[in-house]
């Protein structure tokens, strides 16, 4: 699938989602809608460079997990996913090849969508590099 077909695949699953009812999902008062463990593929939508997430986010919206490069390097990923899907995160930090730079921010927005997955698009801060990302529940 090229970058292209992705990026409108991914936007019309994330519009979709913006306009689903919310109801479908009962909520737990005090944990995130987004807590548990996750893992997918990303990929980024300028460039042809994909990976795998595999995250965790606890009920207070801590995100915490490894980012992986097909083919290439590796890194811990830090961050936080609101309750309304907001989503900072930081690749790399630190990552296990230093060259690759450290910290790597990025700021968008995570919606979980009819099938239950999670789906990400977020924004490089400091390039305008987007990803997105469909990640499982594990």
């Amino acid at each position: 699938m090229t970058a292209t077909m992705l990026r409108r695949c991914l936007t019309a699953a994330l519009a979709a989602v913006a306009l689903a009812p919310v109801n479908s999902v009962e909520a737990v008062p005090g944990v995130n809608p987004f807590a548990g463990s996750w893992s997918g593929t990303w990929s980024v939508v300028e460039v042809d460079v994909n990976g795998t997430f595999d995250w965790t986010v606890s009920d207070a919206g801590r995100l915490t997990g490894r980012v992986s490069i097909t083919g290439g390097d590796a890194g811990a990923i830090v961050g936080h996913v609101g309750a309304d899907g907001t989503l900072n995160l930081i690749g790399y930090a630190p990552a296990d090849n230093p060259l690759l730079g450290n910290g790597t921010a990025f700021r968008g927005t995570a919606a979980i969508d009819a099938e239950g997955r999670l789906l990400v698009s977020a924004t490089r801060t400091e390039k305008s590099r987007s990803i997105v990302g469909i990640l499982e529940r594990n």
